[in-house]
């Protein structure tokens, strides 16, 4: 007879328990998202003007000023490749190639087509646009579009830590022959963490903030600053 109760107590508690898990509401993962107030990793600009924002293991894609549509989150891994994340910095420059880098070693991508185009990994100081590079890393690259040239010559802003500096001739140094400090932008900024050139303006990066900038000689000026939502094209 004890046994006996023993027994019904022992499947009356596994009655329960499978009860239990049928009920229980399975917890479901949050989606990534822009918008959650963390800092993305890097932004950049394929030469159709599409947005590509790099956060964590994914990346949306934002529309370009003709198309404000927004893909994402995607796995970058399953369209870019085994790149080591999170990427340093990521820019597209005057002649359609978009760069990747990581420490001391750049990837070299053609999105000029639907089909992007992965180059293996080049030392960092071999590629274009550092040859003259005297630094190891670089935290964001605002290479000009036609719009925003200076004095009619192609021009690029590098940023590193609490510095920027300007380079007219794409090699890396600045040829104002002087820095000068990210804080003169705006004294909130600490650091740039991604940098972009679009047809409707150019644009830096810092948490979950942008601004829009307006370049003057060898410096940037603010033109407004603004919370990062979901697309900036409509600026």
């Amino acid at each position: 007879m004890i046994e006996a109760f023993q027994q019904g107590k022992k499947k009356g508690f596994e009655e329960a328990a499978l009860l239990k898990k049928q009920n229980a509401i399975e917890e479901i993962p949050e989606a990534p998202s822009l918008c959650d107030g963390k800092p993305v990793d890097t932004i950049f600009a394929l030469p159709n003007s599409t947005l590509v924002v790099f956060k964590g293991a994914d990346f949306w894609r934002l529309g370009n000023v003709d198309n404000t549509s927004q893909v994402g989150p995607l796995p970058i891994r399953d369209f870019f490749g085994q790149l080591p994340l999170p990427l340093d910095a990521a820019f597209t420059d005057h002649f359609d190639w978009t760069w990747f880098i990581k420490g001391d070693r750049a990837w070299r991508v053609d999105a000029s087509t639907d089909r992007l185009r992965l180059f293996a990994p080049e030392e960092f100081h071999e590629t274009a646009p550092f040859t003259n590079y005297i630094y190891s890393s670089v935290d964001a690259v605002l290479s000009m579009t036609t719009s925003s040239k200076i004095d009619d010559s192609q021009s690029v802003f590098f940023f590193l830590g609490p510095k920027y500096w300007l380079d007219g001739n794409s090699g890396g140094i600045t040829d104002a022959g002087y820095y000068r400090q990210i804080r003169e932008i705006d004294q909130r900024l600490k650091k740039v963490d991604a940098a972009i050139s679009l047809p409707n303006g150019n644009f830096i990066f810092s948490n979950d903030s942008y601004w829009k900038v307006n370049p003057t000689r060898n410096s940037l000026k603010v033109h407004q600053n603004r919370l990062f939502r979901n697309n900036i094209v409509d600026y």
